[in-house]
Order: C-alpha cells, then sequence, then structure tokens
C-alpha cells in the first residue's frame, strides 16, 4: 500500500495532495481486484477506513480521502501504513 512507483500514477495526477497513516483497524479485500476506499484521517495520523453500504453517499461526504489496495493483495492489517490520496 506504500512506496509502489507514482511517475505514471493516474492517481497522483488526478490527487496530488495525499498524506500517509496508519490504518485503525484490518481491511479485507478480494485478491485480484484493485479497490479504493474511502477513508476518515485524523488529526493524529490514523486513517479509519470507511464501511460502505445503503449510505454510500453519506461517506463520501465524510471522507477526507481514498486508499488504494492493490490487486495483488488481499487487505492490509491494522496499523499498515498507507498513502492517503486527499480530497
Amino acid at each position: 500500500l506504500e512506496g509502489r512507483p507514482q511517475a505514471a500514477d493516474p492517481m497522483a495526477r488526478a490527487f496530488p495532495r495525499r498524506t500517509k497513516g496508519r490504518l485503525t483497524r484490518n481491511l479485507a479485500s478480494k485478491a485480484g481486484r484493485e479497490e479504493y476506499v474511502r477513508v476518515k484521517v485524523s488529526p493524529a495520523g490514523e486513517v479509519e477506513p470507511l464501511l460502505l453500504g445503503t449510505a454510500t453517499l453519506s461517506t463520501l461526504m465524510r471522507a477526507d480521502g481514498l486508499i488504494r489496495v492493490p490487486r495483488d493483495l488481499e487487505g492490509a492489517a491494522g496499523g499498515t501504513l498507507v498513502d492517503v490520496f486527499l480530497f
């Protein structure tokens, strides 16, 4: 989730503002599928994944940004350092 090449990264161009932080909890993801997860970032740098459900629009309004889970991973453990693409 961190340290991948960014030169040709379309996310880096679309979201030039970013920060790093640690996940507050485990994040599940399907292997073989790149996913973008909405997150809330605390002033202390804690990154909380926001759950999607019927209130999808409300999570977008609460989110500070996105994290990308590459297709070769099955999520990330709580405490993992992640790159956050800020809105």
